[in-house]
């Protein structure tokens, strides 16, 4: 008897875990600091539903609408940014979202997303960055396992 609920108990902790994977949103702020740069870390990884990643997607949105934000994904794979792939760059005015932009990422990869603003003024921004299945539209996709977390801050 105790033997199953522990086999119960086990398997719950495993079905459980097999769906968690979500977009991720994060909240920051600039300075009144011009041309200043934020680095956010993102990695893909295998989230145990059988889904792998295709690309990764970014976009950025403002919360205060002083100058103008841009958004860059790169990947980074052992230190080095990946020649192959060109950053693709989209502003944010007045509170809209920017567009999705994406990149060739799989499980394991390791990507830069770099948020920029060019004020003299304090900005706020929001950043949204997942691992997707190219299933969709950049964007729609079928979310895989994902991490997200500010890596530099000015």
């Amino acid at each position: 008897m105790k033997i199953q609920l522990v086999k119960l108990a086990l398997a719950s902790i495993v079905i459980g875990f097999a769906g968690a994977t979500w977009a991720h949103t994060e909240a920051e702020t600039f300075a009144a600091t011009a041309n200043a740069v934020d680095v956010w870390h993102l990695e893909c990884f295998d989230d145990l539903t059988g889904n792998h990643a295709d690309r990764a997607v970014a976009q950025v949105q403002k919360t205060s609408l002083a100058g103008t934000l841009r958004v860059t994904l790169s990947g980074v794979f052992d230190g080095t940014v990946t020649a192959t792939n060109v950053s693709a760059t989209d502003g944010s005015v007045n509170g809209a979202s920017s567009a999705w932009i994406s990149q060739t990422a799989a499980d394991g990869d390791n990507l830069a997303i770099v948020v920029s603003h060019s004020s003299n003024t304090a900005n706020g921004y929001s950043v949204t960055g997942h691992c997707e299945v190219a299933d969709a539209a950049v964007g729609s996709g079928t979310e895989t396992g994902t991490e997200i977390y500010l890596k530099s801050d000015q």
